[in-house]
């Protein structure tokens, strides 16, 4: 992503600019889902060590690496700070909810 000015970007485009990154390289496939406000769901595919780091991680209380990096531009671009979640681990990937933390105060309230 050398050469990418976050501030000009909104999460979604970012995440798109990664996706088609990691794709070319061969490194995994990325999507991602609003599912509701500044909510979402960040989700790898074909993930490139999944089939030997999946298998040996006790695949709870772990974050992606790939979605730590999505939170890290989505902490960039939108200015809010993220909860960082556990992320699913699957077979082939991972499944990881992206929310600012201030989700969580409010459900704290």
């Amino acid at each position: 992503m050398k050469g990418i000015e976050i501030d000009k970007h909104g999460f979604e485009d970012l995440i798109g600019i990664l996706s088609m990154q990691v794709a070319k390289l061969g490194l995994g496939k990325i999507s991602l889902s609003n599912i509701g406000n500044d909510n979402y769901l960040f989700r790898l595919d074909e993930c490139v060590w999944a089939e030997i780091s999946h298998k040996r991680k006790k695949q709870k209380d772990v974050t992606c690496p790939w979605a730590l990096i999505a939170m890290a531009l989505y902490q960039a671009s939108t200015g809010n700070k993220v909860f960082v979640a556990d992320s699913e681990y699957l077979p082939n990937g991972t499944i990881t909810k992206i929310r600012p933390v201030s989700d969580i105060y409010n459900v704290l309230k």
